[in-house]
């Protein structure tokens, strides 16, 4: 049976083609509005409970990646790639470690960083009006900036194009599944990077 929601078409090929994602492991990170969730992500959203103006959405997720024999998927912490519950925050919304409280009340993250898996910034540029946030340490959320402050100057000086108005809904690519993970991105080469490609492997 052809599961009720499917995946944007926009963001997949750009995940597919762009990205060089396998097709199976599409993870929604980033959404144009509540609307593009609701038709690819999950149809059950509600506001969460203690925020205001939908700053802070609680997804029920329908549409995402199911377990493979992709190597991602014996990563130890490879059930945060596609949880049934998940959070997403508007990017300019300075409440989200209260929020991911409030959702996730049994949830330990002393220590941890909430983190927006796709750059806030670069999130607004590319018109994507919300992102979803996880928690991470300190030191891979850090790691992560190189690539992500890449992406929003490469943005601002017309090198990469917008992709508002073509895609409704961003997949993560292998560093935002890196950063998911909780492995250390690292700069320069980043052969961190390279080397994780590994885990897009049967």
């Amino acid at each position: 049976m052809t599961p009720l929601l499917q995946p944007d078409p926009g963001g997949k090929e750009r995940a597919l083609h762009k990205a060089a994602m396998p097709e199976s492991l599409l993870v929604p990170i980033a959404a144009e509005s509540v609307g593009a969730i609701k038709e690819h992500v999950g149809q059950k959203v509600e506001q969460l409970s203690g925020t205001r103006f939908e700053n802070a959405l609680l997804v029920y997720a329908e549409c995402g990646p199911a377990s493979s024999n992709l190597k991602i998927w014996k990563h130890p912490n490879a059930d945060v790639l596609n949880p049934k519950r998940q959070l997403w925050v508007k990017p300019k919304y300075g409440g989200y470690r209260r929020a991911y409280r409030l959702a996730f009340p049994g949830a330990d993250i002393s220590g941890k960083v909430i983190h927006h898996i796709m750059n806030r910034r670069y999130a607004v540029l590319h018109g994507f009006d919300y992102v979803r946030v996880l928690p991470i340490s300190r030191s891979n959320n850090s790691s992560s900036g190189f690539s992500e402050n890449w992406g929003v100057e490469l943005t601002r000086d017309g090198t990469l194009k917008s992709r508002k108005g073509v895609e409704r809904i961003g997949y993560a690519d292998l560093v935002h599944l890196m950063s998911m993970l909780d492995m250390p991105i690292g700069g320069g080469v980043m052969e961190n990077v390279r080397v994780a490609t590994e885990l897009l492997k049967p």
